[in-house]
């Protein structure tokens, strides 16, 4: 059954791409200023093994709405249980391969789990800010208005 992702989610996936790769960018630029080419190495394993399983995180969410929720707990368990064992592997292979910097590459895996938590802070803040300002410019109409009746 081939399951269709919807172009929301899509998108949203798309800008959250974006957002982790122009944040990528100002460590690449310091890793290869410095010469690092572990480092920058071993950050875009991380930084595409990370974008992988969350692709794949999004698909096997997908296929788990459509079966019944024990089995999708069942399902869903066992393929969390998957994407840590990649994990492992890729930081085991990046520990093990001089070749490719461990903590570059535990940076890239985890830039994509904090971009989206950033993502999320600044949203609420922002939010937050306009709700307070609109109720400060709320209080401020009816203060004119109350001066004005006088």
């Amino acid at each position: 059954m081939i399951i269709m992702i919807p172009e929301r989610v899509d998108n949203l996936e798309r800008d959250l791409f974006k957002k982790v790769l122009i944040i990528a960018t100002f460590p690449m630029v310091g890793l290869i200023i410095a010469g690092r080419w572990d480092g920058l190495l071993g950050l875009l394993v991380g930084i595409i093994i990370s974008f992988l399983l969350f692709r794949l995180k999004i698909i096997h969410i997908n296929r788990a709405l459509d079966m019944d929720k024990g089995r999708a707990i069942n399902y869903l368990r066992k393929r969390y249980f998957i994407n840590y064992i990649i994990y492992f592997i890729a930081l085991f292979q990046a520990y093990e391969k001089s070749r490719v910097y461990f903590i570059a590459t535990a940076v890239g895996l985890l830039l994509l789990k904090y971009t989206i938590l950033g993502t999320g802070i600044i949203e609420y803040a922002s939010d937050w800010w306009h709700r307070k300002l609109e109720h400060l410019e709320e209080i401020d109409k009816r203060r004119n208005w109350d001066e004005s009746r006088t």
